[in-house]
């Protein structure tokens, strides 16, 4: 059964977390929990660091809810920052991975999967010219070198996962990568843990690269 197996966060961390979104009035388009979870991720692997101010927003769809007092704001606000740190603390000791078994998936953990999957993304898409391939045209497939091509091969079954119909388009009409619907879906699900893992080390790779 398809079950998350990697924890980053503590209970009080995701207690919390839950209280803040709670908060929110627009109930349809703040984050869901494994969102936030899959979000904080993909913060954490941008290869240049994203302020607060930059990220905490897309949380919302829109500025933070109100709080109720000043020790809300400061429980709450300063409990999201200490779990992003949870997850730069996890990529520093190279403990961070794809958190979930996707063997034998139910239809509650297909929805956790997909917003976990989501917010990753929304991570990603935050700072599109970070990553070197061009993350708005899934039909730029054929201009990039070896490693660059497998990350972006990487985001493109992501994006897939979220939107079949575009990935469609790409892995069987225009390129012709995968055969028919059955190939695309399968090889799109099970490219997910490796999806993840790429983009992870070629956001390792371009840091140190900033770095010389």
């Amino acid at each position: 059964m398809g079950r998350k197996v990697k924890e980053y966060l503590s209970s009080k961390q995701k207690d919390l977390l839950k209280e803040f979104l709670n908060l929110a009035e627009n109930k349809d388009k703040v984050f869901t929990l494994s969102a936030v979870e899959g979000f904080l991720f993909g913060i954490a692997i941008t290869p240049y660091p994203i302020a607060p101010s930059r990220w905490v927003p897309v949380i919302f769809d829109g500025p933070p809810p109100a709080f109720e007092n000043k020790e809300q704001f400061t429980t709450l606000m300063y409990n999201l920052l200490d779990c992003y740190n949870s997850y730069i603390s996890a990529l520093s000791n190279n403990e961070l991975s794809f958190p979930f078994d996707i063997e034998n998936p139910t239809e509650d953990f297909l929805k956790e999967l997909t917003d976990w999957v989501a917010g990753f993304l929304e991570a990603i898409l935050l700072t599109p010219d970070v990553w070197g391939f061009n993350l708005k045209e899934l039909d730029s497939i054929n201009y990039y070198d070896e490693k660059s091509m497998d990350a972006f091969l990487s985001f493109a079954f992501l994006f897939s996962f979220l939107k079949p119909e575009e990935g469609e388009k790409i892995f069987i009409k225009k390129t012709k990568i995968m055969k028919d619907q059955k190939e695309f879906y399968t090889t799109v699900y099970w490219a997910l843990p490796s999806a993840v893992e790429t983009l992870k080390n070629y956001g390792l790779e371009i840091a140190k690269e900033r770095l010389k």
